[in-house]
């Protein structure tokens, strides 16, 4: 699996992020807090890795799924595109303070976004899972 675009809206402390990483072949992410480079604690660096990682999983480690959505805004919204075995796909999610979430899954077929989902979100989460082919667990001990 290749990361291709990550894409946040109000996903924990990131106002709106989105990530090209066609961009380049390796990448060290600095954080930087007010434009300070002495400041790098909490400006959102881990939280990349696990906007892939509820992206993909719905699961985020670090912290419980209703502290997603960023304090005061009332929907967070995390796409992850990704290219696996010469085939993109994206996987959208969003969350709102309330708790509802939603996910979808696509494929790019003919140059376009086709969806892919299932009928409901837990048909969604299997068609997911089937594809990627890798445990939340083996994720986050080899990729995290």
């Amino acid at each position: 699996m290749r990361p291709l675009r990550i894409y946040l809206k109000n996903f924990m402390n990131h106002r709106l992020s989105e990530i090209d990483c066609n961009q380049f072949q390796s990448v060290l992410i600095v954080g930087k807090s007010n434009k300070n480079d002495r400041i790098s604690n909490g400006v959102g660096k881990t939280t990349l890795f696990r906007a892939i990682e509820y992206a993909l999983f719905n699961q985020s480690y670090a912290t419980t799924l209703d502290k997603i959505v960023r304090d005061g805004k009332k929907k967070a919204e995390v796409e992850f595109d990704f290219d696996l075995n010469g085939t993109m796909y994206r996987i959208y999610r969003h969350r709102t303070s309330t708790g509802s979430a939603d996910v979808r899954f696509y494929k790019m077929i003919d140059g376009v976004w086709e969806s892919i989902s299932g009928r409901s979100p837990s048909d969604t989460e299997s068609i997911i899972k089937d594809t990627i082919k890798i445990s939340h667990k083996a994720f986050t001990y080899s990729v995290l």
